[in-house]
């Protein structure tokens, strides 16, 4: 189904272990939001932080997490501002206990914690490294150092992709947080050199727009 998947699982690259935290991360942001309490806001937080220890494509969890932290506010399910409050304060708490290790890191060795990223600094064309992201699903992963000339997707989950894409757009009142966090996963390659390695943390979401084709489609046919 994605032949870039397997090669990263086979070859054990450490990014394999982003791909496989994002799904946890993604399903306490729902909890999260569907049942604001304590225990939940604590979770969200913890595992917000965890992709940071994985690759620098993790690092687009922090506007994932803001886009959460909007949503949490917007929300009926708690209808005290003041307990809204709270609540996205253990959520940042959390964040910033489980990030901290990571940060005296980074604040302490700055650009070794860049890494490439300021190696790619000159290179940047944000409007072509926009083009090369929308079609690394389709037409060229666009790898650096493997996986060079072949798209994420083949067969028939290239086009299901899409649709299910679609559905969520049609459904937007309902499905608005994933078409919206969507394109913050392809953020780490647009802002370096373009590649899905550093965008790997779509393909979590591109699994889920396929299974919306399929339910979409089965729900129309009903």
């Amino acid at each position: 189904i994605s032949g870039p998947l397997f090669v990263y699982a086979v070859s054990g690259w450490r990014l394999i272990t982003f791909m496989a935290i994002t799904p946890y991360v993604l399903l306490t942001y729902c909890n999260f939001i569907k049942k604001p309490n304590k225990i939940n806001s604590l979770i969200a937080g913890v595992l917000s932080a965890l992709p940071f220890y994985t690759y620098s494509a993790g690092r687009s969890q922090i506007f994932v997490l803001l886009i959460v932290i909007i949503a949490h506010f917007f929300s009926k399910k708690q209808k005290n501002i003041s307990q809204k409050i709270k609540l996205a304060i253990l959520v940042i708490f959390g964040f910033a206990v489980t990030i901290s290790p990571m940060a005296v890191t980074a604040i302490g060795d700055y650009d070794a914690w860049m890494g490439r990223f300021n190696s790619f600094n000159s290179e940047k064309n944000y409007f072509e490294n926009i083009t090369h992201s929308l079609t690394y699903f389709n037409i060229n992963a666009n790898g650096n150092d493997f996986y060079i000339n072949f798209p994420v997707l083949e067969g028939p989950v290239a086009i299901m992709w899409l649709l299910g894409l679609m559905a969520t757009i049609v459904t937007f009142k309902k499905n608005w947080f994933w078409p919206v966090i969507f394109p913050l996963y392809l953020l780490p390659s647009v802002l370096s050199q373009p590649s899905f390695h550093r965008a790997c943390g779509s393909l979590i979401l591109i699994y889920l727009f396929i299974a919306f084709n399929l339910t979409f489609s089965l729900w129309t046919l009903a």
